[in-house]
């Protein structure tokens, strides 16, 4: 069997089906129950007042690194070792209130491993005829690997976006050096032609219509290479990059902008300054997109532990649904949202967003410290 108890230790199976008669959680007969703790693929356990173990299957014995004989009649402190202080409370809590707990999320270090683990756990009181809680049951689940695969694939997003970044820093910086200089060579070509007197009216025609063509290429490639990696970014930093970026905004747009900043001359590290830029950059983004807003606020506040971000609209909102899951983490809350939060949390950081009928306010934090903001004697970089 997959369960494992003493007579000396443990009540016999029908003691216990006895004890649970009571119980919503175990009303089994003795043989199913048996046959519940033998056969399940989940961890299974039963301790007492004194936080004994009273049975305990296979599989969470092996969760644990330990026979499932060697359980029987221990405490947690003597299996757990100082993991069991993570445990304990919730157990003690379940004996005190009567009711469950459900979903409850622990991590950790066990005695028999070397890496922290993470399970979810669910609790459930199991009461004797007196209506006392006798004992507590509980169901664990490891998500060590899950944790593990989602880490991965965090950092693995992460290593994507600083890889883009560099591609559309190199690509931005192509568009400078090459397009602009044929565009450079070709205004001035039809400069040339444009003081030739001896154009017919109709050629003159062709000329100003090629001429305001090209204008507008040059304003189309400025914005792309701006989009792609803001030349101002890095020369004057993340106010000057913002109000510009804001003001290329409302030109598209039509959109009002107004921002406000107490950064001044201040310098944050570059891989801050670029993140807090591209969070901006993705919220004015969907506000286009998706908020029919006629107006948006714009603030980078240096405060005591934290830069703060904030992107305020009046447009219709953001449903609840898509609010609800983007606080539970769903994949499906929407990719520009996700995107943004990685971001922020790379560094430490954080995005909050509250929303209703009447707009949308989106909160970037960033943690301060000593290394936040480049020394003041580190020269600007030189660009042509």
């Amino acid at each position: 069997m997959g369960i494992r108890r003493t007579r000396q230790s443990a009540p016999s199976f029908r003691k216990l089906a006895s004890a649970a008669a009571g119980s919503t959680a175990f009303r089994y007969p003795e043989q199913l129950l048996a046959s519940f703790f033998g056969t399940s693929n989940v961890g299974l356990a039963i301790c007492d007042r004194r936080l004994r173990y009273l049975a305990i299957n296979d599989t969470l014995a092996k969760m644990n690194g330990i026979p499932a004989q060697d359980h029987i009649g221990k405490t947690f402190r003597d299996i757990l070792g100082e993991f069991s202080e993570v445990v304990a409370p919730v157990f003690r809590q379940v004996f005190v209130t009567g009711k469950p707990v459900l979903n409850h999320v622990v991590s950790g270090v066990l005695p028999t491993r070397r890496e922290p683990g993470h399970w979810i756990e669910n609790y459930f009181p199991i009461v004797g005829p007196t209506g006392a809680v006798q004992q507590v049951g509980a169901v664990v689940v490891e998500i060590t690997k899950e944790r593990m695969l989602e880490k991965s694939l965090t950092e693995l997003n992460r290593r994507l976006m600083r890889a883009r970044d560099e591609e559309q820093k190199r690509i931005a910086r192509e568009l400078h050096d090459s397009l602009n200089q044929y565009h450079t060579a070709l205004k001035l070509n039809l400069g040339l032609l444009k003081r030739h007197s001896g154009l017919s009216p109709g050629q003159n025609k062709i000329l100003q219509q090629s001429l305001d063509l090209l204008r507008q290429c040059i304003d189309e490639t400025r914005m792309i290479s701006h989009l792609l990696h803001p030349a101002l970014l890095d020369m004057l930093g993340l106010e000057s990059a913002a109000r510009s970026l804001l003001r290329d905004f409302s030109r598209r747009t039509a959109v009002k902008t107004t921002f406000k900043s107490n950064l001044g001359s201040r310098r944050l590290l570059p891989t801050l300054e670029l993140t807090l830029f591209r969070v901006l950059q993705e919220a004015l983004t969907n506000v286009q997109r998706h908020a029919d807003s006629h107006l948006v606020h714009v603030s980078i506040v240096q405060k005591k532990q934290e830069i703060v971000l904030t992107i305020a609209d009046r447009g219709r909102g953001i449903s609840s649904q898509q609010l609800h899951r983007f606080q539970q983490r769903n994949a499906d809350a929407g990719i520009g949202l996700i995107i943004m939060r990685e971001r922020l949390e790379e560094h430490e950081g954080y995005l909050q967003i509250s929303s209703c009928s009447r707009g949308t306010q989106l909160t970037a934090c960033l943690p301060t410290s000593k290394g936040t903001f480049q020394p003041a004697s580190v020269p600007l970089p030189v660009t042509t």
